[in-house]
């Protein structure tokens, strides 16, 4: 009704039967793309250099594979990668056999033959792609989240102590890309990827291969088998005041994952009483999201969440801080709390967390200082702001700059804020002081420096261009 004078609604859709209820117009068939078409594709994706093959019974066996896909591009990539790294005629003989034979030529024949390039996933790929069933059609999903989501429930695995979990699961996301199960990437200012999307048939796919495991629940959702649920997101706006967890979802006491996917006008009253349902229900949760539920201060009765691994905290604006007993969460690897901008300061024994990787802190621009033995963290992999105490009384329960030289595993963004003018300070930032060394992996680096005395202006003018060129000699991948 708001439309200008001559506006029109287009229609897309898969379904006949929509479009008899919207029988306004007659409707445009798209054609999928003809055999030629679908041929050239096919070559492009399971061939190298889209060669044609010179076994003629891979062609034939290849050309009845792009028939089946009924002209729908999707499904020819897809097949064509899973069919990428087999080169004997006998491995193609065997597909068609095992894999093809069981596809008809019915009209509706897309999701089984996409179903077929899931059925041949390694395991920890299927559990991945199974994972992102929580996700809506058309959902930006976070990717760097994402991974550490992955790593929480346990899905990355590696034979190698020393390799990063999060870049084996880096290695994961490239692999579905490649296999077409995400697109349209997303990249930030660096050029790493932000966020990607499900095509709507993969969306329909993953929803059929998470089967009970995993729901996605909303205002209207009734009906799900919550014995047998694993994982769980909510796809609505709820304000803790009012919403309460539904009864059904009660009886999920083998929960993993407890996950709010749209933040909008969120938290304008928290109760005790949610988090307490929560805690007692869900005692095996490996992930739980409080993102902007209007939390003043944590519930006690959260440390209870033992098996927690991936707290999110972001977005509760109020919060000034947190309690000391959060260090009894032994397995927290993620702790995101992005936005909470009232946050003053960090629990004193944080030095506890020892399996902590991620400590998000974006936005947190009340905070005064870290606390000491953060350096002790040898897994963080993740520290986006480190702040230095403005008032000398506190020095010695703050983090000076030597905590950042043993964290030599940090990566992506690093903030380092209220920097001030002093001799020994300068050449503790100097890469001659190894608070920088070895951190390859950064791609950012901020310094913050505190209000200088205009006498003094000109000397730390000079002694941060000193610094900026030794990092920038010694660190070239960051961005300063």
């Amino acid at each position: 009704m708001g439309g200008a004078r001559g506006s029109k609604i287009l229609i897309t859709t898969r379904s006949k039967k929509v479009t008899n209820i919207a029988d306004t117009a007659e409707p445009y068939n798209l054609r999928g793309l003809n055999e030629e078409q679908s041929w050239f594709l096919f070559k492009k994706m399971a061939f190298k250099e889209g060669k044609e093959p010179e076994s003629s019974t891979i062609k034939a066996i290849g050309e009845e594979i792009a028939r089946k896909c009924q002209g729908v591009p999707l499904a020819i990539r897809t097949i064509g990668r899973m069919l990428y790294s087999k080169h004997q005629e006998s491995e193609w003989l065997a597909f068609k056999s095992n894999k093809l034979s069981t596809i008809s030529q019915e009209e509706d024949v897309i999701i089984p033959t996409l179903r077929l390039s899931y059925d041949v996933l390694p395991s920890h790929l299927k559990h991945c792609f199974a994972f992102c069933s929580l996700f809506p059609p058309d959902y930006e999903i976070p990717v760097e989240n994402l991974i550490k989501l992955w790593v929480a429930q346990g899905f990355v695995k590696s034979s190698n102590p020393n390799e990063c979990l999060e870049d084996v699961g880096y290695e994961y996301y490239n692999e579905l890309v490649w296999r077409s199960f995400f697109q349209e990437e997303e990249k930030d200012e660096f050029g790493i990827i932000k966020s990607c999307k499900m095509h709507d048939l993969m969306n329909e796919l993953v929803v059929k291969v998470a089967g009970e495991g995993s729901r996605i629940i909303d205002r209207n959702t009734t009906d799900f088998d919550a014995k047998r649920l694993l994982h769980v997101s909510f796809d609505f706006d709820v304000d803790s005041s009012e919403w309460k967890i539904p009864r059904s979802l009660l009886e999920s006491n083998k929960l993993r994952t407890f996950l709010f996917l749209r933040q909008y006008g969120r938290g304008k009253s928290f109760h005790k009483s949610f988090c307490a349902t929560i805690a007692s229900n869900f005692k095996s949760l490996r992930m739980l999201s409080l993102n902007r539920l209007g939390i003043t201060k944590l519930p006690k009765c959260l440390r209870k969440m033992k098996h927690l691994r991936y707290l999110d905290l972001s977005d509760n604006s109020e919060m000034e801080r947190l309690p000391n007993w959060i260090v009894e969460l032994q397995n927290l690897e993620t702790l995101d709390l992005n936005w909470c901008q009232s946050l003053v300061e960090l629990p004193r024994d944080i030095k506890k967390l020892i399996n902590l990787r991620h400590l998000v802190l974006e936005g947190c621009n009340e905070l005064a200082r870290i606390p000491p033995g953060l350096g002790e963290l040898t897994c963080l992999r993740t520290l986006s702001r480190f702040v230095l105490s403005e008032n000398n009384s506190m020095l010695r329960d703050s983090a000076g700059l030597s905590e950042l030289g043993k964290l030599k595993d940090l990566r992506r963004k690093l903030e380092i804020r209220n920097l001030g003018y002093k001799k020994d300070m300068v050449s503790e930032l100097n890469y001659d002081g190894a608070v920088l060394k070895e951190k390859r992996h950064l791609y950012s680096l901020t310094l913050h420096w505190m209000g200088i005395e205009r006498e003094n202006s000109d000397a730390v003018e000079e002694e941060s261009d000193v610094i900026i060129k030794s990092i920038w000699k010694r660190c070239s991948p960051i961005q300063v």
